[in-house]
Formats: structure tokens, sequence, C-alpha cells
């Protein structure tokens, strides 16, 4: 039994390190590139409803209610799909993880003929004084509630894969209903 107890954690271990050393890499790649290889246009309502699809099983086990605002607008832009996906799906995976169960998350689309605007906002503990400027830094890292920490590159590449679009991603006030992480992604039309 304590072979398959240290062979197991030996393999979670293996996996975790592994996966690390994807990031690392997909990142590294990313910081190396002046210009996107694939361009096409795209809805970032599309690129939401199926990350939210994926994260079905977690947002049910945690009963989070998620909503998702747009309104009438649908916005749109031109870009490398899978990148912006991946962006997303980092996001959202963060506002889930650091959401307290039966807690709230919301995404929400704005924009106008100059702009696109993404908000994703939660109820998780937010984002300590302390850590603001160093959060999209890589390998920064800040405790997840089940004590976890992670590579501290999904910010890193989100930043990067933003910034290779020409738009920007921050990390906004938060709101005393949505007391959590408030994260900006803005995009300028041209």
């Amino acid at each position: 039994q304590d072979k398959e107890r240290l062979f197991s954690h030996i393999e979670s271990e293996t996996d975790r390190a592994s996966k690390s050393l994807d990031d690392l890499l997909e990142l590294a790649e990313v910081e190396g590139q002046r210009d996107l290889k694939e361009k096409r246009t795209f809805s970032f309502e599309e690129l939401i409803e199926e990350n939210l699809r994926s994260f079905e099983p977690v947002i049910t086990r945690k009963k989070i209610q998620v909503k998702y605002e747009s309104g009438s607008y649908k916005p749109v832009i031109t870009g490398d799909e899978k990148m912006i996906q991946r962006t997303l799906e980092e996001l959202i995976n963060n506002a889930i993880d650091f959401s307290p169960v039966e807690g709230k998350v919301v995404i929400e689309t704005k924009g106008d003929k100059n702009k696109v605007e993404i908000f994703i906002r939660d109820q998780g503990p937010g984002i300590p004084d302390y850590a603001k400027e160093q959060i999209f830094k890589k390998f920064y890292s800040l405790k997840r509630p089940n004590g976890r920490k992670s590579s501290g590159l999904g910010l890193a590449y989100a930043k990067e894969i933003i910034l290779l679009h020409n738009g920007e991603i921050s990390l906004e006030p938060s709101s005393a209903e949505m007391c959590g992480a408030n994260f900006r992604i803005s995009f300028v039309r041209s």
C-alpha cells in the first residue's frame, strides 16, 4: 500500500511538472512572436459559452452561479481564436477556483464601434494589495482556497496574448457584491 501511494504521488507530481513545462514552453513561444500567425474574425460570446460548458462539472459541484451579460451587443474581434480561448479559459478557471461554494461569477462584454471590453469578476478573496503589481509576472502565484498553488504562468500567458492582439488586460477595483478579482480585457478596433 505504501508503494502504491508513493507511485501515485510520483505520477501526479510528474504530470504536474510536465504540465508546467508545457505551459512554460507555450509562454516562451508567445513571448517570441511579433505578429499573429493565424487571424480570423470570431465572437467572444461563442468562446465564453464554450468555456462555461467545459467548466460545467466544477460549476455544478461548487454550486456557483455564473452570469453572462452582453445585452444586445455581440462583440467580435480579429485575431488568433485559440490564443484568446486559452486566455479566457485561464481567467474563467481562476474565477471559479477562487470563488467560494455557492459564490457568483459575472462575465460581461461591452463595446462599440471603437472598442471591445470583457470583464470577469468573482466573489473570492480578491487579490491582496501586495500582489497586485506582481500578478501578471511569470511564476507568481497566490494560494487557492484549497491550499494549492499554480505554476504562476497563466496570467503571464494571458497578458502576453492580449498584448500580441494590441489589447490591454488589467485588474480593476472590486465592488461590494463582486468582492473578488475583477479583470478587464480591452481591445481597440482597427
